[in-house]
């Protein structure tokens, strides 16, 4: 699938299915399960996106035709995408502030892809990831905004400064407020600070909520662990969040999203 045909369906419909009769080439369907055929695939685009951004600014449309190029590796792998929700996108006026749980670096390069048709988008990330080799030029190049995870306070205000001088210049933020990715979520690790920002900024939140275990966390390397094919990948947008809900209600909106689409694709898959 190519740039153009995704963005007609998130333009378009309310959801994306990988489709069941997807073709996949000869090697992909001998070696697609493999965890290191996977990462080749997603190392390769991340360079090349890298160098990229070495030689001229990355545009909304160069750094979205390279996470196609992610949910073309994932399907090529034999995983499969339910995404849902774009309905509550087309419906926001940007910029607004999207707040989602966390899983693993899969959703970090491809999450904003989804919000690309309708708006410039930045996130904010760990700041570690801004010294990665490859992926740290990136980041820098798309404006990611970095928190330490490790002072609460000084990353509650790295992100309202930093995150409403986006915000004023009409581009949207997603947050990951977790502490850390984690496949079990939980509320008390899930920090308000999204929110926050939203409502410091005047501007709407969309709540998120996804599920990307096919990407596990590896033992070593976190970034790097086992692939699991069998495993759908979920992302799901619910409705805004209107500028004057107090920072309790949509916390509560948020987190109820997340804890009920966990539990409705925990028992789906």
């Amino acid at each position: 699938m190519n740039l153009d045909q995704f963005w007609k369906i998130v333009r378009e419909n309310p959801s994306y299915r990988t489709p069941q009769d997807l073709p996949r080439s000869a090697l992909d369907r001998a070696f697609g399960r493999w965890s290191a055929w996977y990462y080749q695939k997603i190392v390769r685009i991340v360079c090349a996106m890298s160098m990229q951004a070495r030689k001229a600014p990355i545009t909304r449309e160069i750094w979205a035709d390279h996470q196609i190029s992610i949910l073309n590796a994932v399907e090529a792998c034999g995983g499969r995408f339910d995404i849902d929700g774009f309905e509550h996108i087309r419906g926001a006026k940007p910029p607004y502030v999207i707040v989602s749980n966390h899983m693993a670096m899969l959703e970090t390069v491809f999450m904003p892809v989804l919000m690309q048709p309708f708006t410039e988008v930045t996130y904010v990330v760990k700041e570690s990831l801004m010294s990665y080799p490859f992926l740290g030029t990136i980041l820098h190049a798309v404006g990611a905004i970095p928190v330490s995870r490790s002072n609460p306070r000084h990353d509650l205000k790295q992100v309202l400064s930093m995150g409403r001088t986006v915000l004023d210049g009409g581009g949207s933020v997603i947050v990951f407020p977790q502490a850390t990715r984690s496949v079990e979520f939980s509320p008390e690790q899930f920090n308000s600070v999204g929110v926050k920002l939203a409502q410091r900024a005047g501007v709407p939140l969309i709540p998120a909520a996804l599920k990307t275990d096919f990407q596990s966390m590896g033992r070593c390397f976190k970034d790097f662990g086992k692939i699991y094919a069998d495993r759908t990948l979920h992302f799901r947008f619910g409705e805004q969040i209107p500028v004057g809900v107090s920072t309790k209600d949509a916390h509560a909106r948020t987190v109820e999203l997340i804890e009920t689409s966990l539990a409705e694709w925990k028992r789906d898959d």
